[in-house]
């Protein structure tokens, strides 16, 4: 445990100084004799209003996650194990929505500050039709080849049956997930990080409890799987909702300035 902390320490460290390194010959260089010359009252607050309710709306799905391992738990060490390990591998296919979602809040930001609202919202329909393009394949290949991927992990049937139903059941919802961090990022993007957090709070509260807790009895663990895939899909719908309905409105009164 101790090796994993230092290990974690270590490239959180490393990762500052490549980024210090890489941003140096940028159009904006980072140079700290800078901050004495930038309004620093006013540039927290209007970072605040953004992040903090960002930073709650990150936090709230790993909550719902580890309560769902809890339940897991009462299935037995094989649903733990297999939740566990089907995790890991989710964690890995989704980089690429992970990477489109932080990359979009710039590229609509950018266009919705300078009045171009149709090129953020093709971007942001891009960035829809690729959530969709790759959540689907990938949901494909991890439904018919489960059981092939939890090998790669254990040689326990018990396991290797509760990763492959983890997969039949929650891969569905991938692309569902990457339409909802891709809002999520969006609405940060135009100041409604609100928003964003509302959604999320809905989704862990609302449905992604409330499914696994009502349907665990008669399901056992897919239940848990099922909850997860109903929470996104549920993150889906209300993204596509809520950015629909940002872009339907009036242009902001600072948009012109």
């Amino acid at each position: 445990m101790a090796g994993a902390a230092y290990a974690s320490v270590i490239g959180w460290g490393i990762g500052v100084a490549v980024a210090l390194w890489l941003i140096r010959d940028t159009a904006l260089p980072f140079s700290i004799a800078l901050v004495r010359e930038c309004r620093l009252v006013e540039s927290a607050k209007a970072i605040t209003k953004v992040a903090l309710p960002a930073a709650f709306s990150n936090a709230i799905n790993p909550l719902g996650l580890s309560i769902l391992t809890a339940l897991a738990a009462l299935e037995g060490e094989a649903a733990v194990a297999g939740f566990g390990a089907a995790g890991r591998l989710q964690g890995f296919v989704i980089v690429p929505l992970l990477g489109l979602s932080g990359a979009i809040g710039g590229i609509v930001g950018q266009n919705w500050g300078a009045g171009r609202y149709d090129r953020a919202r093709e971007a942001a329909l891009w960035a829809a039709g690729f959530c969709v393009l790759w959540g689907l394949v990938v949901a494909i290949a991890m439904v018919f080849a489960g059981e092939q991927f939890a090998r790669l992990f254990t040689d326990d049937p018990a396991v290797i049956a509760e990763f492959a139903l983890y997969l039949e059941i929650a891969a569905w919802g991938y692309a569902g997930f990457g339409l909802l961090i891709v809002g999520n990022g969006i609405m940060n993007a135009v100041d409604k990080a609100a928003f964003a957090l509302v959604q999320s709070v809905a989704r862990v509260f609302l449905v992604m409890l409330p499914v696994a807790l009502i349907m665990q009895p008669g399901m056992g663990s897919a239940a848990i799987y099922t909850a997860e895939l109903a929470a996104n899909l549920f993150g889906a719908v209300t993204a596509v909702l809520i950015v629909r309905y940002i872009f339907a409105q009036r242009a902001p009164a600072w948009a012109a300035r």
